[in-house]
């Protein structure tokens, strides 16, 4: 038994049944003329463009004897779905039968099919599959040639037409050429919205009598080349659909960033980070010259590699960038059995763990130089500590745990209690022989700048001299 938790709400529809439609059919969505409402589980309809309002603390569906509850979201209007309630677990869409029949819609199940009609036009229709009436969801959403619910569009679409009235001497839109033409008249505007006005009565002038082909207005030489000039862009950039790395040290890319214009006050400009795919565990190194680069690369592989459970490095990859794919570092890969790749010209998005790494880096140590009010020569400090603590902070990964790259990495939980705030005040004590006289000042007061890789160590800046080590303060 499935039912919603609103007033005399209920729904009856086998459960195992729905569970074996997800996996195995291409329907998404059943009619049900038992249900008192409509229930969908897609979130992306959770927007104000569908007017999206959110559920009450009981708004819900139960399952069985309500011995399992699933929480609904909100509730909103699709196409000619009106209160469509939204509960991301349901396994299945449902459609009720009896909302469908107070908009005005007639529903008839005949020769293992179903049918919406609206004045005796057909609406959509479906097969009778495993015992239930199948359609999908989409088919319920508007399109030019969909009847909409009087409720909504229909009262708006007939009082545009009474305002507009009946003009003989509108012009026909009726070629590829016209359509051009009128997509040039008004600024290469989409050519779609266009059309929906004159249709549905929201703008005047012109009559469409024009017929799309394959479901697309065509315009006279298929596409706009103007538009094309003024309003290309980039596709977006699909994710892997598979992992690049299942364990430390498969697949680790890197990117470096600068000059900076303010050089550290130990004259470095750039930053250099690499970051482990799968862990996500980064590593930055400051730089006085982009050549310095391939010494940290043998670095990160010889030592803090091998340190760590002897992992190997497996498979490079970075952007173009000559200082970090040269034939120096090549050569090394090729000696240690890594294997490489590098981003085409002009597309950081195939860096983008990189790319990511240092926005973040970038904006964690930008607020915590603005907060400590230190000196901009400080910068280089603060994005070794963005560092130090971004590894140390947990995310939701690819399996759906929350769990910290320093975890991942070492297998361990990171301890937090010892960071305190960077560029907070601190007081380092002086030793007894390194005090002028008796009665000198017992410690110095600095500001925490860094934290170190492995061990609780802190340094100094005092006004006009370099950072200080210190153990305690």
């Amino acid at each position: 038994m499935l039912s919603t938790h609103i007033a005399k709400a209920n729904i009856v529809v086998p459960h195992c049944n729905v569970v074996y439609l997800v996996k195995n059919s291409k329907f998404d969505t059943i009619i049900d003329s038992g249900a008192t409402c409509h229930v969908i589980n897609n979130t992306t309809y959770a927007t104000v463009q569908y007017h999206f309002r959110r559920a009450g603390p009981d708004d819900g569906v139960a399952l069985g004897d309500n011995d399992i509850t699933l929480r609904a979201l909100g509730y909103c209007d699709i196409g000619i779905l009106e209160n469509v309630m939204i509960v991301p677990k349901m396994s299945i869409n449902l459609i009720s039968g009896s909302k469908l029949d107070l908009l005005g819609y007639a529903l008839y199940m005949k020769d293992q099919t179903f049918q919406l009609l609206k004045d005796n036009r057909l609406i959509i229709g479906g097969p009778l599959l495993q015992g239930l009436y199948q359609t999908t969801l989409a088919q319920f959403i508007p399109s030019i040639n969909t009847v909409y619910p009087v409720s909504k569009l229909t009262k708006a679409v007939s009082s545009a037409n009474r305002s507009r009235g009946v003009f003989k001497d509108d012009p026909k839109i009726a070629t590829g050429a016209e359509l051009e033409l009128l997509h040039k008249r008004l600024g290469h505007a989409n050519i779609t919205n266009i059309i929906n006005g004159l249709r549905m009565g929201t703008l005047n002038g012109y009559e469409i009598t024009a017929k799309q082909i394959h479901n697309k207005w065509v315009l006279q030489n298929g596409k706009c080349t103007q538009c094309m000039t003024a309003k290309m862009t980039l596709p977006s950039f699909p994710r892997a659909s598979s992992s690049k790395a299942s364990k430390k040290g498969d697949y680790v890319v890197t990117d470096i960033m600068g000059p900076v214009a303010t050089a550290t006050i130990s004259g470095q400009s750039y930053a250099l980070t690499y970051t482990d795919w799968f862990s996500r565990y980064s590593w930055t190194y400051l730089l006085v010259k982009k050549s310095e680069a391939f010494g940290h690369l043998k670095e990160l592989v010889e030592i803090v590699f091998r340190a760590s459970d002897d992992t190997k490095l497996r498979h490079y990859h970075t952007d173009n960038a000559g200082e970090l794919s040269g034939a120096e570092t090549i050569k090394y890969l090729q000696t240690i059995g890594a294997t490489y790749s590098t981003s085409e010209t002009y597309t950081p998005q195939r860096n983008a763990v990189a790319e990511r790494k240092f926005r973040t880096l970038g904006e964690m140590a930008a607020a915590m130089l603005h907060d400590s009010e230190l000196p901009n020569t400080m910068w280089g400090y603060a994005f070794l500590a963005a560092t130090y603590i971004r590894n140390r902070i947990p995310s939701v990964n690819k399996d759906g745990i929350l769990i910290s790259p320093y975890e991942l990495w070492t297998g361990k939980v990171p301890n937090i209690r010892h960071l305190r705030r960077w560029g907070c005040k601190c007081y380092k004590f002086v030793p007894k022989v390194k005090r002028a006289k008796d009665f000198a000042p017992r410690c110095e007061i600095g500001y925490l700048v860094d934290i170190q890789m492995k061990t609780v160590i802190w340094y100094t800046f005092p006004p006009s001299t370099q950072p200080q080590h210190q153990q305690s303060l």
